[in-house]
């Protein structure tokens, strides 16, 4: 990204220190907007994950772009001083509350709340295991999906003798088409309306193949999609704890986050009434 900003100083340095009565510049100032500026660093903090396939150059510019329109209608704002509007200055109160609490609890629950332990886990999948039935069958499969220039008959043979998960991936780097869509399946077990939602066929010709089975071979838009089952659990069963091991981490920090909240209002409130700084009107 690094690189972006530094090739756009070039293009955008002309634009912008041709209209100002003070042409110096510093070395790392993107754009300048009146007294404001973006930085080469600035820049870097406002690129997201969503560009990275986009062209580079096109995408910073389009990000300086929104920076500069964003500024331009700010400082016409204050220019109007509607910073002084009453229903503004609430809304940013409000915004400021809002903000620090939110910030307090994130250091609380740092704080206080730490990953379960495996004794945890376990102990609250024990627990709450007749709750925890399928509703629906799950499925984890390979799923190979290779261009139709590049397919061959071995690929089939090669899918079916593959065993294990690092092998599978050496397979996906050579073969996968849509590699990001093979890593999501072979995940970890998935719902089956999960599995191809918008392509019924090939839905199901997986829910038909039987773990360790090669799914036959489905040509579509121009890829050959091969699939191997890899394990199955039947609507009706208990997951394994390994299964469903992230949300079981996820439902046990949302209760300790809920039991903490409620130990701090109360010892934020008790100490408010001892201070005589708590009334509330019967």
């Amino acid at each position: 990204m690094r690189f972006v900003a530094v090739l756009l100083v070039g293009l955008l340095f002309g634009t912008f220190a041709s209209g100002c009565t003070d042409t110096t510049v510093r070395e790392d100032v993107v754009a300048r907007v009146g007294d404001r500026i973006l930085t080469k660093s600035q820049l870097d903090d406002l690129w997201t994950e969503r560009t990275v396939r986009s062209d580079s150059t096109t995408v910073a510019r389009a990000i300086v772009q929104q920076w500069i329109v964003s500024e331009l209608l700010y400082q016409e704002a204050l220019r109007r001083q509607l910073q002084a509007d009453s229903l503004v200055l609430q809304q940013i109160e409000d915004n400021r509350r809002s903000l620090l609490i939110a910030r307090l609890l994130e250091e609380l629950y740092s704080e206080e709340i730490s990953a379960p332990d495996p004794s945890a886990l376990e102990t609250w999948y024990q627990q709450h295991s007749a709750s925890l039935v399928l509703r629906e069958a799950y499925v984890r499969i390979w799923y190979l999906p290779v261009d139709s220039a590049s397919w061959t008959d071995d690929i089939v043979g090669q899918l079916e003798r593959t065993d294990t998960d690092s092998a599978f991936a050496r397979l996906v780097e050579t073969h996968s088409a849509l590699k990001e869509q093979s890593i999501y399946f072979a995940s970890g077990m998935l719902p089956m309306s999960l599995i191809f939602s918008q392509n019924a066929v090939i839905r199901e010709r997986v829910s038909q193949t039987g773990e360790g089975g090669i799914v036959p071979p489905y040509r579509d838009a121009g890829l050959i999609h091969v699939m191997k089952v890899i394990e199955r659990a039947p609507a009706g069963t208990v997951p394994d704890l390994d299964m469903i091991l992230p949300e079981i981490e996820q439902r046990i920090l949302i209760e300790s986050r809920k039991q903490l909240f409620a130990r701090q209002v109360q010892r934020l409130r008790t100490a408010a009434e001892a201070r005589d700084d708590l009334f509330v009107k019967e």
